[in-house]
């Protein structure tokens, strides 16, 4: 466990998180305009189980971070520094809600 690179696993986890909640936001936007394509739903709701299961994940890695970083001092900056790169993923995640619950009312999602 000494061998932990903790700051790529807080760089890997953003990425990761963020690529695929931009691949349900784009497909649920790119349904919504296409009138042939009837998916608008399934997007919006995956992307609401999506983001559950990334809030958790995010949390698990995060204090995760924290014990390594307090276990393993010599790696205690790269692990805080790994795990504050988690915490970008907060205002974001909190924007796609917002965003998504307006575009799920304008085009009048059901």
């Amino acid at each position: 466990m000494k061998n932990l690179n903790p700051l790529k696993i807080g760089k890997y986890t953003l990425g990761i998180t963020f690529g695929l909640a931009n691949i349900f936001l784009f497909g649920f936007i790119i349904s919504a305009l296409c009138a042939h394509i009837d998916l608008a739903g399934s997007f919006a709701i995956g992307g609401l189980f999506y983001l559950y299961i990334a809030f958790w994940t995010n949390i698990v890695i995060f204090l995760f971070l924290q014990i390594y970083g307090c276990c393993y001092r010599e790696k205690l900056k790269q692990s805080f520094i790994g795990a504050a790169i988690l915490l970008i993923n907060i205002p974001i995640a909190i924007f796609y809600v917002f965003f998504g619950i307006c575009l799920v009312e304008y085009f009048n999602i059901k």
